[in-house]
């Protein structure tokens, strides 16, 4: 494999330098891997991409990862990866969307519960 990226890169996102990461032993073709021996990852816990994560992946996925920014040696693809970093910060926003959603789920029980009556066919 030709590396197109040999020295630690910048992060594009914040411009702090990458570092190596070595990627598990899994092959190209199962699907599972990367098709390289390593990711440049950037560290940064301030870098943009690390911080707007949480909130991106609380939103839309209702978990409490983050993501980093990579870059591929072998292609020189800038990308994102997850990452199960915990930042308290976040963690507390998590469990205080969670709340409300709780919140709300309870109030749409209350609207929805039927009521006593004795007419089958009384809406109100």
């Amino acid at each position: 494999m030709t590396l197109m990226v040999k020295i630690a890169p910048k992060c594009p996102h914040c411009d702090v330098t990458m570092v190596h990461y070595d990627l598990p032993p899994i092959a190209f073709s199962d699907g599972l891997g990367w098709g390289a021996k390593f990711l440049w990852v950037c560290p940064n816990e301030e870098c943009p991409i690390f911080r707007k994560g949480y909130n991106h992946n609380i939103n839309q996925y209702g978990n409490t990862a983050s993501l980093r920014s990579i870059i591929e040696p072998d292609s020189g693809l800038a990308s994102v990866v997850p990452t199960l970093s915990l930042d308290p910060e976040h963690f507390k926003s998590f469990v205080e969307l969670r709340k409300v959603q709780k919140k709300n789920l309870e109030k749409a029980d209350k609207l929805t519960e039927p009521k006593d009556t004795n007419d089958p066919y009384d809406l109100e």
